[in-house]
């Protein structure tokens, strides 16, 4: 072999050589690549979780806030002493005026107090007032056991609120309905939320087949969409409405599972 051969396979195996690094090279920079990006689509779809349960707590949060002062004004439509004074202005009405300044007393929002006998036949709707047939509709909820919920009647000028429970003088059956009226300001008023998270709160009321009654928003309206999550405040119609939370995972469990070894695999290669 003559020294022209020697050299020509001298610069072969050293071309092939360049070749084989750059390859090892490309490779492992393609593994690492891909064991990034599988740690980055862990690390995104982690955090949108993390996002969507914080906000999940906060709408559980404000929806806790809100129940508070529900609950205290069951609380005082159940207690024993107003139950009492109740049974007294259903058999007088003069004493009507006994439960109004108990009440009152107890709770300076409400602005009336009504009791209702059991024998709805003598309640006519119609003269109970502009939203005389949604009264009439919560005397019966209330008398046949069911729930009658604190709610808004937008029909009034300004709107009040209305709740109602049975009058009872012990186990037995109802002798009749209590009504409480109070304005929307006894909830509002310190309806502070922080909608951090959540973008956007409305606060509103179910009526059925009529439109739902507005009661507050607050936060960016644009972000609500157009299905919100809808969270019911118990022991009312009101249900808290905010952006619907849901977290999309970026890849399934095992498809992140093989991107990453598939970049490990090119590395270990390397």
């Amino acid at each position: 072999m003559d020294i022209k051969e020697t050299l020509k396979d001298s610069v072969n195996l050293e071309t092939t050589a360049k070749v084989d690094k750059r390859l090892v090279y490309l490779l492992g920079l393609f593994g690492l690549l891909v064991v990034i990006a599988g740690f980055w689509l862990l690390f995104s779809d982690w955090r949108k979780s993390r996002a969507a349960e914080f906000a999940s707590n906060q709408g559980d949060q404000i929806v806790a806030e809100l129940a508070q002062p529900v609950q205290s004004l069951k609380r005082v439509l159940h207690d024993e002493q107003v139950q009492s004074l109740a049974v007294r202005a259903l058999e007088d009405p003069a004493h009507s005026e006994d439960l109004f300044a108990y009440i009152n007393g107890r709770m300076s929002s409400i602005s009336r107090v009504q009791v209702f006998p059991a024998d709805l036949s003598q309640v006519q709707a119609m003269e109970l007032g502009a939203n005389g047939f949604a009264l009439y509709s919560m005397l019966s909820m209330a008398l046949a056991g069911n729930r009658a919920l604190l709610q808004v009647h937008n029909i009034l000028t300004p709107p009040m609120m209305f709740d109602a429970v049975p009058i009872s003088a012990g186990d037995g059956e109802p002798l009749g309905v209590l009504v409480v009226e109070l304005p929307p300001a006894y909830l509002l008023d310190g309806f502070k939320p922080n909608v951090d998270s959540l973008g956007f709160v409305r606060l509103a009321q179910y009526n059925g087949r009529q439109p739902q009654s507005i009661l507050g928003v607050f936060g960016d309206a644009s972000l609500l969409g157009e299905v919100p999550e809808r969270t019911p405040v118990a022991g009312t119609q009101f249900r808290l409405e905010y952006p619907q939370l849901i977290s999309v995972g970026l890849v399934a469990g095992g498809t992140l599972i093989l991107i990453l070894l598939s970049g490990v695999a090119c590395l270990v290669a390397a």
